[in-house]
């Protein structure tokens, strides 16, 4: 019957319907071998794909028709088309471990590419749980080019406890390192608790020579993680190695409730790091007094070979810190500063205004040059006196002389042409473009006038022949004749500059205000500071 339909002239057998499925994805769909075996001799293509990059194949193995999945392999259907989610029907079997299809595809199709693999099937088994598939290609040695040390720290991130097992089982190290990581690492990173539990219990190492896995912890907030690595003897400071204390890497990824639950735990607060920092000194970086608060307040305190948190804070000009900072003992050595620290505290300590500038009065500190802030205020108040208020005086009075001459020219032209004029209206008979030019003819006492005049550039497309316009003419000189168009617009631009003349005068009064303000505010501290 079937053959008898498509014998029919009338039927189109590469006919597709709405979702641009063929006959054939129809038949795979249904497990109808025999239909199938008929479109495929009829010459239909079995690698045909639908709107969502399905072929035949994939059809018939997403509908678990897995006679018409065989049957299509056999005769040679493409394993490599990517659907919409860039798997092949081989890689589709491995995520669904799917044994039974993925072992017939390897016997028919080989290691080769035609078996549609593009990806480390070991790897894609393990991270979806797919175990009875990484067992068979753990059994027939497929090969891939990735290191199988890679596959056993996949399992650890990815929780997969049976391939974990297969590798201990199979002599691999609990402590194995490998490219700078350790199974405890990846699956610390991974947060696979359980797996950090049986890796521990198995004589795991917590402080191994590679990434301390405190780290990933500290910067997830996984407390019950971090809690049961401390517990374990997990630590990040190293002796001979430039370190950070766990307490800093909870500061620097901003997990202020972990780094509670270390000073809980015991981590010392006054620990000092790579180059002299502290816990202190990463918490005023971040600006955060919350965490510059709790490290105070559990006996954060300055200390002699360290960073100092109160210059940082300083040049930051966060008040709130620095006087934190000076209320529980924290001072500034003399000659311990350089030029730059003082230029950049003083443009920090100026948005701030007077109480970050009184404070750095207050603390009677020098550079290593001998400047201190009373001289330094008195070099930026010569600075305001002349150069900048000097620079700024020229540059707005030229601004404001350019309009006000803009304004006083076009009033001039404007006026000129107003005066004694008589207006009219008249024909445009022709606009010559080249040259800009408008001709045009009005009648006046019964006479009829024939004149032009010049206009500019961007007003010359304003006109057209046979326009009606306003035609102004001066003392009956007709050869003075100028259109109402081009007369106005002096008007406009003398009003323009007026009024952006007043704008300007306006800023440069606030801002000579402001130059006056910040120049006898910095007298002021001057005086106070000598």
């Amino acid at each position: 019957m079937f053959q008898a339909f498509i014998s029919n002239d009338e039927v189109d057998i590469n006919a597709r319907n709405y979702y641009n499925d063929t006959l054939l994805h129809f038949a795979a769909r249904e497990n109808a071998l025999k239909i199938i075996d008929a479109l495929i001799k009829m010459g239909l293509s079995f690698n045909s794909r639908n709107d969502i990059n399905l072929t035949p194949v994939f059809v018939a193995y997403l509908s678990q028709k897995y006679d018409a999945v065989k049957f299509l392999i056999d005769r040679g259907a493409d394993l490599g088309v990517l659907n919409d989610d860039n798997l092949t029907i081989t890689e589709a079997a491995i995520i669904n471990n799917d044994l039974e299809i993925f072992q017939y595809i390897i016997e028919k199709r080989g290691f080769g590419i035609s078996n549609g693999i593009t990806c480390d099937p070991y790897g894609l088994a393990i991270k979806y749980q797919a175990n009875q598939v990484f067992h068979y290609l753990c059994e027939i040695n497929y090969p891939v080019k990735i290191k199988i040390e890679n596959h056993f720290l996949l399992a650890c991130n990815c929780g997969n406890q049976e391939v974990i097992d297969y590798f201990l089982n199979k002599g691999f190290s609990v402590n194995l390192e490998f490219q700078g990581s350790t199974p405890l690492f990846v699956a610390v990173l991974g947060e696979q608790i359980e797996v950090v539990k049986n890796l521990l219990s198995k004589g795991a190492n917590p402080n191994p020579k590679g990434y301390s896995p405190l780290i990933p912890a500290i910067k997830s907030g996984n407390k019950e993680m971090i809690e049961l690595l401390i517990e374990h003897g997990a630590r990040t400071i190293e002796k001979g190695r430039e370190r950070y204390s766990p307490i800093m890497y909870a500061i620097f990824y901003r997990q202020f409730e972990i780094m509670k639950l270390l000073i809980e735990k015991g981590e010392d607060v006054n620990y000092i790091g790579h180059k002299g920092v502290t816990a202190l000194y990463f918490a005023c970086d971040t600006g955060e007094v919350d965490y510059v608060k709790c490290l105070l307040e559990n006996g954060a305190k300055p200390l002699d070979n360290a960073l100092n948190p109160l210059r940082l804070a300083l040049i930051s000009g966060n008040t709130e810190i620095i006087e934190l900072l000076l209320s529980n003992g924290f001072v500034l050595k003399k000659d311990t500063l350089i030029s730059y620290d003082l230029n950049t505290m003083f443009f920090s300590a100026k948005k701030k205004r007077s109480k970050v500038l009184e404070t750095l009065v207050n603390l009677d500190i020098k550079d290593k040059n001998g400047v201190g802030v009373p001289e330094y205020i008195l070099q930026k108040v010569k600075k305001h006196q002349t150069l900048t208020t000097v620079l700024t005086s020229i540059v707005y009075l030229f601004v404001v002389f350019f309009f006000v001459l803009l304004s006083v020219v076009n009033y001039v032209r404007f006026n000129y042409y107003s005066k004694d004029v008589t207006r009219t209206s008249g024909i445009i008979t022709q606009v010559d473009e080249d040259k800009n030019k408008v001709y045009y003819q009005f009648e006046i006492d019964g006479e009829m006038i024939e004149s032009s005049s010049n206009v500019s550039d961007d007003m010359i497309d304003e006109f057209h022949i046979d326009d009606e316009v306003e035609i102004i003419y001066k003392n009956n000189n007709y050869t003075k004749n100028i259109l109402t168009r081009e007369h106005e617009q002096y008007k406009k631009e003398a009003n323009l500059g007026f009024y952006v003349s007043i704008f300007f005068i306006c800023i440069g009064a606030i801002i000579f205000r402001q130059l006056y303000s910040n120049r006898r505010y910095l007298n002021s501290l001057r005086i106070k500071s000598i």
